[in-house]
């Protein structure tokens, strides 16, 4: 059962490192209108895991994201991406997707001249693909190891139970020897005490015609 668990953690841990995140690029409209944007979706984790996560990243930046509910929309102002321009960048993200669902992350990057797009931003573009990329490598890595946890928690509640049942089996099988030892035994005493009452009766059958013979002795007197 031990051989089990390191399989099957060999097997989750294989997947989390051969799976790749693939990022999309076009247009989509958001608060402030509609501009080019990087789309990632994560495989079966929920709105709320995602945002979080993005906050985690936008620390890398030293960003606070700051989230609209009513725009349904998340906000970085002025945040420092020397790679992507010299200025101060504006984030923008947004999140759709539901409990129990996968969720699609949009992002905005805009740069005060222009929202980064491969068209006219080539090298920025790569580099807003390839952040966007992180980002949701570092979201299902992080997804994939909670998840996998949970189940090597599950495994081994399972290996655990079956143990129980196989110490039970154990015990009953002891049981049951025990008891066929004393169901021999209880045979044999049996038998003795069938014996037993047999001899008994003939003593009751002698001790009877002794009465017997002592009641016609007495009646002589």
């Amino acid at each position: 059962m031990k051989n089990l668990l390191i399989v099957f953690v060999f097997m989750i841990s294989a997947f989390s490192i051969n799976a790749q995140v693939e990022v999309s690029e076009g247009s989509k409209s958001m608060v402030e209108g509609t501009y080019n944007a990087y789309s990632v979706t994560l495989e079966n984790v929920e709105e709320d895991e995602a945002e979080d996560m993005w906050k985690e990243f936008m620390k890398e930046f030293k960003a606070k994201v700051k989230k609209d509910k009513k725009a349904k929309i998340h906000f970085s102002d002025n945040v420092q991406m020397p790679t992507i321009s010299a200025n101060p960048v504006d984030v923008y993200a947004s999140f759709s997707g539901g409990k129990g669902m996968s969720t699609t992350v949009s992002v905005w990057f805009d740069t005060g001249s222009g929202y980064v797009n491969s068209i006219d931003m080539a090298a920025q573009s790569e580099t807003a693909n390839g952040l966007i990329a992180e980002y949701g490598t570092k979201v299902m890595r992080k997804h994939c190891e909670e998840m996998q946890k949970q189940e090597e928690k599950m495994l081994k509640d399972y290996i655990g139970e079956a143990k129980k049942l196989e110490d039970k089996n154990k015990d009953l099988r002891e049981d049951i020897a025990k008891a066929k030892e004393n169901i021999l035994k209880w045979e044999k005493e049996l038998d003795q005490n069938e014996d037993d009452i047999k001899k008994k009766s003939k003593d009751i059958e002698k001790q009877e015609e002794a009465v017997s013979e002592a009641k016609v002795t007495t009646r002589k007197y």
